[in-house]
């Protein structure tokens, strides 16, 4: 198919050039073109066989036809769509539940001085230390008999050593201790001598049982007037307060009379002061003896006795224990009105005075007085 066309294309050359006479350069350039021509003819033919070639061996689907059919592209198929469910959270393990804690019930506030709750007895110089008395032991064994909680006992007073009598205090300290009883060591300053009454006061406070037992609390006990002027008396006693509150290494309490004392008698100690001594006073233990006042009922005089008292030291929750009275003078019915009136009226303990005058008659009544200040 070549050597055809060129020996047809050369014909046509030489039958031109034998029409014509060309010059010697037109010839020339003439031939030049037929070469190129020539050449460019070759080369197209070379690569149409050389695309016939491969079209007979390659597939139709990559043959550019644009009558061919070809088959429908394949429909994809659709992935599965995953359904994302709600995530569960894991079960808490059972120490990690949370649970709904119940609202803390209101605590009562907690009592500086224990040792002052519930039932007290009172015991003085007159009633131990002396081969008359009776012995120790067998105070202790009646007070507990009796479900007493604390014993308060007298220690010294203005006119005695500085421990009237430390063999039988030590032996009732031991007593008390072995039954459960606390006890509450009180002195009985009389306001002339700061020194003498804090040295006192002091040595009660150091105290140690034989068995190394100590007090619980330590209480001043004021009413002697020692013929001393008002100012002078409270002076003393300020200066006293000070020097054991907070230096003796226990709680501290203030024995007053009551407030109705002071206003039916005015001039036994006018100014007392209420403020300063609850200032360095842990507690007060009111002498409120209805006793002394026939007319008075037990329950309203003891009530009375602890509004007025609060209301002098300038605080409605102050911890007060009432002394209701001479056990000696007081009915059953009248312990137990006394007993009502201190718990309600937020007393922080109650007792009668003393231990070894209280009839037999009064300890039934007394037991209410236990849950006083509970």
């Amino acid at each position: 198919m070549k050597s055809r066309a060129r020996e047809s294309f050369a014909a046509q050359i030489r039958a031109a050039m034998s029409r014509l006479r060309p010059s010697r350069h037109f010839v020339l350039v003439l031939g030049v073109l037929l070469i190129a021509q020539l050449v460019g003819a070759a080369a197209l033919l070379s690569m149409r066989t050389e695309s016939d070639r491969l079209g007979a061996t390659e597939p139709a689907l990559f043959r550019l036809d644009p009558d061919a059919k070809y088959p429908p592209a394949p429909t994809p198929t659709p992935k599965p769509v995953r359904k994302v469910s709600a995530v569960k959270k894991p079960a808490p393990v059972a120490s990690q539940r949370v649970v709904a804690k119940p609202k803390p019930k209101p605590r009562k506030p907690v009592l500086t001085l224990p040792a002052l709750r519930g039932l007290g007895a009172w015991v003085d110089l007159y009633d131990y230390g002396k081969p008359a008395n009776t012995p120790v032991t067998t105070l202790v064994a009646q007070a507990a008999s009796q479900h007493v909680s604390t014993i308060w006992v007298e220690t010294s007073r203005f006119n005695t050593a500085d421990i009237a009598y430390p063999d039988a205090l030590g032996a009732l300290m031991d007593a008390s201790a072995s039954r459960g009883i606390r006890v509450i060591a009180w002195v009985l300053p009389e306001f002339r001598s700061v020194s003498a009454d804090l040295a006192k006061a002091k040595a009660a406070a150091a105290f140690r049982s034989p068995r190394g037992h100590r007090f619980a609390a330590l209480g001043i006990d004021i009413e002697v007037s020692s013929g001393a002027k008002p100012p002078e008396r409270t002076a003393e006693l300020n200066s006293l307060m000070r020097g054991v509150y907070g230096h003796v290494g226990m709680s501290v309490v203030a024995i007053t009379p009551p407030p109705v004392g002071f206003s039916r008698n005015p001039s036994y100690w006018p100014g007392f002061p209420w403020h300063d001594l609850a200032a360095h006073a842990h507690a007060i233990a009111t002498m409120g003896y209805w006793s002394f006042s026939h007319d008075a009922h037990p329950d309203e005089y003891t009530a009375s006795v602890l509004r007025e008292t609060r209301s002098l030291v300038g605080n409605s929750s102050y911890p007060i224990h009432v002394i209701g009275g001479l056990a000696a003078d007081t009915t059953p019915a009248g312990a137990a009105a006394f007993c009502r009136a201190a718990r309600s009226g937020g007393a922080v303990g109650a007792s009668l005075y003393d231990l070894t005058s209280t009839p037999s008659s009064l300890w039934a009544p007394l037991q209410a007085c236990r849950k006083v200040g509970y």
